[in-house]
């Protein structure tokens, strides 16, 4: 199982079929190697990636490809849309949360914008009630029509605050 050999894992989406790819920052800190699982035509293959731009401040990182083997012959079936969402929007996530655990299947969540801001008013995230775990970080946050509107980041502490719940996702706007 290549599982086993991994140090971490997390979630991302394409950006371009070039082998563009965004996730979290926190995804890939300290990563000496990163590969990309990706799944074409049924078939699971795995790609050596580098970071092409990391930002811890904003908790972002674009990766690309690098293995001369990768090819997309598809394009890719979602946009982003930079539009702040309302309170109350459906949204529902795709990822890989736990993989150790869970299996490393895509696992789909959904739920609504709790709140236009994160903790403590922070204009760069959206609170949300999609369930998520370690693993989907990085993962993307879609709206009712399918584009992209954020990527998964965070949950807030569940001991430290008595919590259920509270999610996070980074506006989309931010990796622009």
């Amino acid at each position: 199982n290549e599982l086993e050999n991994w140090n971490g894992n997390g979630s991302g989406f394409f950006l371009s079929k070039e082998g563009y790819i965004a996730t979290n920052q926190h995804v890939i800190e300290g990563a000496k190697e990163i590969q990309v699982e990706y799944l074409s035509n049924g078939e699971k293959k795995v790609y050596k990636a580098e970071v092409v731009i990391s930002d811890k401040t904003s908790d972002l990182a674009i990766l690309e490809i690098t293995d001369e083997k990768f090819v997309m012959n598809h394009s890719i079936p979602y946009s982003l849309d930079f539009k702040i969402k309302d309170i109350g929007s459906e949204v529902f996530a795709l990822g890989y949360p736990m993989a150790d655990v869970l299996g490393d299947e895509i696992k789909y969540t959904e739920g609504s914008i709790s709140s236009k801001t994160g903790i403590n008013g922070d204009i760069s995230s959206y609170q949300i009630s999609v369930p998520i775990q370690p693993g989907n970080s990085g993962g993307p946050l879609f709206d009712e029509n399918g584009n992209v509107v954020g990527i998964t980041s965070s949950i807030l502490n569940r001991e430290m605050f008595d919590s259920e719940n509270v999610n996070y996702a980074i506006k989309i706007s931010y990796l622009k």
